[in-house]
């Protein structure tokens, strides 16, 4: 199986069963405050099960989606409504709100950086807030039945429990994936997040999945066509590849996409891989830079300024494409 269909569907997987059990969680809280007659959080779990239940049977029809970017929105909108949520139901009850604040990190990790996933999740904080402004300008009833706080704390844990096992295990599977990904992509390995596994368990993994028969994902080709064409505009009038630096997740950020569908993109309309076809518009702008016999130029100050940032790199890529040196190529030129 190839790397970039299994990580898509493990992507896919994760969407599934985690809104799953989120909607599995309000499904039960709504039972138990119909049981115990509490109508304002039955209605808060009735809005809440309203909005989601369409997007998890829309992940069922969708034969493809940005995974990053409908994560992050997912993400900004269920932290949004469990903020409300907790504010009008648990704003006294620090273990409900502390059970969740221990499960974002995993899911936010996927899609934000560190410094942003700390931010949001520290940002479940503002139930305090928004609690003393219900219990200063609403007429909401704070007085719980007999046994309710308890039913809800026991529910909520192992409720949490459950959710951050499911977290943990795609967090592990889509990130070693994505660690392969990027290595075969760009010949670079980075490995945050993973300190608990064991290297031996990478290499296993690994070599299983690289001596796998690649496969298409199951995308339009239409769609792969016209990100193409986009990357190429990107490419022509901005010009990121004189960037030295510049990689395959800098250009998915700068396209707003996904980082397989792009790589898959350039692999299927380039017929190379991500570095390659960088490295073509480089070569292409130093053929340019010295089709002017009359202009006067040094070789470093040109592969500087079309993205190597050094001769022996620049002189590899130069002869595996044309088969001579730079420096043959100017004398060839200059006869």
């Amino acid at each position: 199986m190839n790397i970039e269909k299994k990580l898509c569907e493990y992507e896919i997987l994760f969407a599934k069963y985690t809104t799953l059990l989120i909607i599995l969680r309000h499904l039960l809280l709504w039972i138990i405050n119909f049981f115990f007659r509490e109508y304002i959080y039955l209605a808060l779990d009735t809005i809440i099960l309203c909005l989601i239940t369409p997007g998890f049977i829309l992940l069922f029809y969708l034969s493809n989606f940005n995974f990053s970017k409908l994560g992050k929105i997912t993400s900004f909108l269920y932290l949004a409504l469990l903020i409300l949520y907790c504010a009008v139901s648990y704003s006294q009850n620090l273990i409900a709100i502390f059970s969740y604040v221990f499960l974002f990190p995993l899911s936010f990790l996927l899609f934000f950086e560190f410094k942003k996933t700390f931010i949001l999740s520290a940002s479940i904080l503002l139930i305090f807030p928004v609690s003393y402004l219900l219990d200063n300008y609403t007429n909401i009833d704070r007085n719980f039945p007999k046994y309710y706080a308890e039913v809800i704390n026991v529910f909520t844990i192992i409720f949490s429990l459950i959710l951050f096992f499911c977290y943990l295990y795609y967090f592990v599977q889509i990130n070693k994936l994505r660690t392969v990904y990027n290595y075969t992509i760009n010949n670079e390995v980075t490995i945050d997040g993973f300190y608990f596994i064991k290297p031996k368990t990478y290499k296993i993994h690994f070599s299983n999945i690289l001596q796998d028969k690649p496969e298409t994902l199951p995308i339009d080709e239409s769609f792969y066509k016209l990100l193409f064409e986009n990357i190429e505009s990107y490419m022509k009038i901005n010009e990121p590849w004189k960037s030295p630096g510049y990689n395959l997740t800098q250009l998915t950020k700068d396209l707003n996409s996904n980082q397989l569908y792009v790589s898959s993109a350039i692999n299927k309309y380039s017929k190379n891989n991500f570095k390659t076809y960088l490295n073509e518009f480089r070569l292409n702008a130093f053929i340019e830079s010295v089709k002017n016999k009359n202009e006067q130029f040094f070789l470093k100050e040109i592969y500087l300024n079309i993205g190597f940032d050094n001769q022996v790199t620049f002189n590899r890529v130069f002869k595996n494409k044309f088969l001579i040196t730079p420096q043959e190529y100017l004398e060839q030129i200059n006869k």
